[in-house]
């Protein structure tokens, strides 16, 4: 009995060991990559066109509106019912991230050891959340206005589309959550895992755009660093 404790916490030590060596080399290699700056693309065309990014303090968002001369999301996501609401919503707040997180994390305090672990350390479906906006929820200091060309604007909505799950030439919508009435579900494409956080997916999208942003990071106070 008394071997199979010895062996019992040497096999726990080990797994802390290596836990906490996971780690450590993970953080390592944020803070030796997220500091190089994706240097903006320089351009002479009229940066017409305003984007917002934003964060909770964890996660980061980037925010567009719902209908614009060069993509129509109420149309492209199949969005008329649903975004029969109200009028004063004129903006989406796009962010991506853990399906299995995104569900079952409401609110902070509906945070589970379990869905946390699984989100840093292991790999699943990602998920498309879309929150409707008021321009009073523009006018708040803990965003980021950025303006681009038209071409940027495009691909960033290429890229922010190319994003979402299309079935049958339409989104998946994600029915059951138990959020509100202004926010939305759609299943991704892209795969979660600790190299592709939520945050990453937005750095992404600021490359894309031609923006300035991270080499690559994880967490999303490298990216606000920028601005």
């Amino acid at each position: 009995m008394k071997k199979a404790w010895n062996i019992l916490a040497i096999s726990v030590r080990t797994f802390f060991e290596v836990l906490f060596a996971f780690i450590a080399v993970y953080i390592l290699i944020f803070l030796s990559i997220s500091p190089f700056t994706f240097q903006a693309e320089k351009t002479s065309a009229p940066k017409t066109e305003i984007i917002y990014i934003s964060t909770n303090g964890i996660h980061s968002d980037v925010i567009l509106p719902i209908q614009h001369p060069l993509m129509n999301w109420k149309k492209t996501l199949n969005m008329e019912k649903m975004l029969s609401v109200d009028t004063f919503q004129t903006h989406l707040k796009f962010g991506w991230g853990d399906k299995n997180f995104f569900l079952r994390t409401k609110e902070w305090s509906d945070m589970e050891v379990g869905t946390v672990l699984n989100t840093v350390f292991g790999r699943g479906p990602g998920a498309m959340h879309l929150i409707l906006c008021t321009p009073k929820d523009l006018d708040k200091k803990s965003l980021v206005e950025i303006h681009l060309t038209k071409r940027q604007y495009q691909k960033l909505c290429a890229f922010i589309k190319c994003s979402f799950l299309f079935e049958n030439g339409k989104a998946k919508v994600i029915q059951d959550h138990p959020y509100g009435t202004y926010d939305f579900f759609y299943d991704s494409s892209i795969e979660y895992n600790m190299s592709y956080t939520c945050n990453t997916w937005t750095n992404n999208a600021l490359k894309r755009a031609g923006q300035k942003a991270c080499v690559w990071t994880p967490f999303k106070g490298a990216i606000f660093s920028k601005y």
